[in-house]
C-alpha cells in the first residue's frame, strides 16, 4: 500500500487523503499527493499511480466516480555546499554567530516554485516552533535574529 504522509526520511514527498466542501453541500475527499517535493521524480510518480489505482479500486467496488488531477507544479531540489547562495546563506549565518547545518527537509515552500523559474535560493530555517502544529510559533527573539541574518545577507 502506498505510504500516507512522508514517503521516508530521505525524500519529502507526501502522500495522503484531504476532504473538500463542495458548494453543493456534498462533500468530496481527494487524494493528496505531493510528489512535486519529492528528490525521486520516478519513485514519486510510481507511488502516486499506486495510491490513484487503490482509490480508483475503492471507487469501482463502491459505484461511485472518481476525477484524478495529477500535476506538477514544481520540483524537489538538493543543493551542493559549494552552490553560491548556500555559501552566501553559510557566510551570513555565521556572521551572526550561527553554525550553518545543511538538512534535507518535508516541505515545500516558495523556494521550490522559485527554483523552477530560475531564482538561486536556498530555504533558511526561522526559528518556528512546532511548525505545522496548532501551537506553532516563531518568537520575538527569533525573528529579531533572522532578521539579523537576512541583513547579513544583503
Amino acid at each position: 500500500m502506498p505510504p500516507v504522509g512522508q514517503t521516508d526520511d530521505q525524500d519529502p514527498g507526501t502522500f495522503g487523503c484531504r476532504e473538500h466542501p463542495l458548494a453543493s453541500g456534498r462533500r468530496q475527499h481527494g487524494v493528496g499527493g505531493d510528489p512535486d517535493r519529492s528528490l525521486d521524480r520516478d519513485r514519486a510518480e510510481s507511488l502516486a499511480a499506486e495510491l490513484v489505482d487503490r482509490c480508483q479500486d475503492a471507487a469501482n467496488a463502491a459505484e461511485v466516480d472518481l476525477d484524478v488531477v495529477l500535476e506538477c507544479r514544481y520540483g524537489g531540489y538538493r543543493l551542493r555546499a559549494d552552490a553560491p547562495e548556500v555559501e552566501a546563506a553559510d557566510r551570513a549565518l555565521r556572521a551572526c554567530g550561527y553554525e550553518p547545518r545543511h538538512v534535507v527537509t518535508g516541505g515545500g515552500s516558495d523556494v521550490n516554485a522559485l527554483r523552477v523559474q530560475g531564482v538561486a535560493c536556498v530555504n533558511m530555517a526561522n526559528g518556528t516552533e512546532n511548525a505545522h502544529q496548532p501551537d506553532e510559533r516563531v518568537t520575538v527573539h527569533a525573528l529579531d535574529e533572522m532578521l539579523e541574518v537576512a541583513l547579513a545577507l544583503v
